[in-house]
């Protein structure tokens, strides 16, 4: 009888721990959920954001992105000193965003970089699209932003 009692016992805290484990995964799904949900309205509030004020904000970026170091070369007589106040000014344009919101503004300019060089009729096709990638890519450890690396894609014209 005692054996007996002790069965259902166990069979009883067997079920309660089930019971427990489930909840505990019911509640984690639950939270992943929502972490997913806020993330995607994040995003739309900062394509939002980018695109409502981006084009004003961003000028110095656009130019900064759109300027192949050969294209510096020709234009100024020190192109290094140049890139690199153009990279500062562009970093302090990023500075003006939310911390969550300066991936979406480099994506968001890096694409407009590229239509203005296909609009220029800048033939160096492929190489300068690539140039606008890696400078885009460099932005937020050269900036010392908050996101050290932003994961976007690009298309190379």
């Amino acid at each position: 009888m005692a054996h007996h009692k002790l069965s259902i016992a166990a069979l009883i805290a067997m079920a309660l721990l089930s019971i427990a484990t489930a909840n505990s995964y019911t509640t984690t799904i639950t939270f992943s959920e929502a972490h997913e949900i806020e993330h995607q309205q994040q995003q739309q509030r900062c394509r939002q954001q980018v695109q409502s004020q981006g084009r004003a904000r961003l000028q110095s970026c656009e130019r900064y992105l759109s300027k192949s170091q050969s294209r510096f070369g020709r234009e100024v007589e020190n192109p290094f000193e140049e890139q690199e106040q153009g990279m500062r000014q562009c970093c302090e344009e990023l500075r003006n965003f939310e911390d969550q919101c300066q991936c979406e503004a480099i994506k968001q300019v890096a694409q407009r970089a590229q239509q203005q060089i296909r609009g220029q009729g800048i033939f160096g096709g492929r190489g300068e699209s690539e140039e606008v990638y890696e400078k885009a890519r460099e932005l937020p450890r050269r900036c010392n932003l908050r996101m050290e690396q932003c994961s976007f894609r690009i298309v190379f014209v």
